[in-house]
């Protein structure tokens, strides 16, 4: 049966590689290797992505319906996802974007030590007025 990847779990990856992301296809054959691929020639001579998350280094999947891989450092744009079973391949299209720092909202309010009282107040109401 030939491989057809049917879905990503994320479509857009860091350019730092290391973005993992969950390949669902069919046709895959539980316990196999795997040759999961990243780049613009969309076959096997593009940088090869890793087994991800305790996989190991090579790609296998291991319920025959899912993949994980963690995907090489590249510069930002418009990429192919291969992956490779044997004689049979699919692709599927993946964007590299620069690196982008998330966090938390900042708040002032967390930088004081918890005796200080910040926010709205009432000067009426300070103690030695």
């Amino acid at each position: 049966m030939p491989v057809s990847i049917t879905g990503l779990s994320a479509a857009v990856g860091s350019s730092e590689g290391g973005t993992i992301i969950t390949i669902t296809a069919s046709g895959l054959t539980a316990g196999t290797d795997l040759g999961v691929y990243l780049g613009t020639a969309g076959n096997d001579t593009d940088p090869p992505c890793y087994g991800g998350q305790g996989y190991g280094y090579t790609p296998q999947s291991v319920d025959g319906q899912t993949v994980n891989v963690a995907t090489p450092p590249l510069d930002p744009g418009s990429y192919t996802l291969t992956l490779v079973q044997g004689p049979s391949s699919d692709t599927i299209a993946f964007t590299v974007v620069e690196r982008a720092y998330y966090g938390r909202r900042f708040s002032i309010r967390k930088s004081f030590p918890s005796w200080v009282a910040a926010g709205n107040r009432r000067l009426d109401l300070e103690e030695g007025q």
